[in-house]
């Protein structure tokens, strides 16, 4: 028991260093060049990275340790487990994309919790003015919240929560990856979505190259402009965890106003209070929220504090493949006669 803690504790110490090594496999390329060429020897491998073969050896010594890579003899190494869940997961590689501004900010974490100003958050200035973000600070988080969305879209998708829905608005959908993806699973849904201009414009062209619509696309600003209604279902994908409370029901309320009788409120995010996934909501989000200087992670009875607020009933949680990411909560009007999900 005391030498299990000891590496747990050591881990927790480590755990930077070790986020930079998988930095350094991502970067490199190394784990692509593993699964498309499999066993290399640290010679091929040299030459293929641009590095030395001591810096390799390095490397690779490091990347095994983590399960990232594996050895296959002495000289010779090939794709490890992490790593192919690694390149099986986009959602994750797309994280490790701009990690470099939240550990800057993470080097005095006290500052970052007392509210001082940070990387990330001038860096993701997406809030600012009613108008939205400027098109090229659209375009950088678009496509990379487009790029992370597909597993969430996923894992809410399967468990049918959309099931009986004839149209469907999505708020604040960024370039259209959640609806891209109800229109391949029930193309009968009346597709709408709401977004700053910046991003609505954006959201146009990806949803007309992906052949899906028609799409009706609003702009506005989802805290205080009313929204498009009525509509069977309102979907708040990664969208209430980025907001403070007040935010937050404002938003809710818009959403309640929107949907007409029987109609549902589907909520996508990580949340707290879930067991097992602390190390996501109540670590990585908890911290990440901080830098980026607004909202936090919720657990159900938070979430139910701001539906009754809203005029909207207890959430019914329902059970996803990925519970660490992705969690899905539903409700509907309070005055609603109720429906099955």
């Amino acid at each position: 028991m005391a030498l299990r803690r000891t590496r747990a504790v050591f881990d927790l110490c480590a755990g930077f260093v070790y986020s930079r090594v998988l930095q350094a496999a991502v970067r490199s390329n190394l784990l692509e060049v593993l699964a498309e060429r499999g066993p290399r020897t640290v010679e091929e491998l040299s030459n293929v990275l641009q590095l030395s073969q001591e810096a390799t050896r390095k490397l690779l010594r490091a990347t095994t340790a983590l399960q990232l890579t594996a050895a296959r003899g002495d000289d010779r190494y090939d794709l490890g487990r992490h790593g192919a869940a690694l390149l099986g997961n986009p959602s994750l590689r797309s994280m490790l994309d701009h990690q470099d501004l939240l550990y800057r900010d993470l080097a005095d974490p006290l500052k970052v919790l007392g509210g001082a100003p940070t990387s990330l958050r001038r860096y993701w200035s997406y809030d600012s003015g009613p108008q939205g973000p400027d098109p090229e600070t659209a375009a950088t988080y678009s496509s990379l919240m487009a790029e992370s969305l597909a597993p969430l879209a996923d894992d809410a998708l399967e468990t049918g929560v959309l099931r009986g829905a004839r149209s469907l608005l999505d708020v604040g959908g960024g370039e259209g990856a959640f609806l891209e993806r109800v229109h391949r699973s029930d193309p009968s849904i009346r597709l709408h979505l709401l977004e700053r201009p910046a991003v609505a414009e954006r959201a146009r062209k990806r949803l007309a190259a992906a052949g899906v619509g028609p799409v009706d696309i609003s702009t506005a600003d989802a805290r205080t402009d009313a929204y498009p209604g009525p509509v069977d279902a309102v979907s708040l994908v990664r969208v209430l965890h980025d907001h403070d409370d007040p935010e937050a029901l404002a938003i809710l309320r818009r959403a309640r106003a929107a949907l007409g009788d029987g109609g549902r409120l589907v909520v996508v995010e990580p949340m707290r209070g879930i067991r097992g996934t602390q190390c996501v909501s109540d670590v990585y989000f908890n911290l990440y929220l901080a830098a980026l200087g607004q909202g936090r992670t919720r657990s159900l009875g938070e979430l139910n504090r701001l539906f009754r607020a809203a005029g909207l009933a207890p959430g019914q949680r329902i059970r996803t493949l990925r519970p660490h990411f992705t969690q899905v909560v539903v409700t509907q009007p309070e005055t609603s006669a109720g429906c099955e999900f």
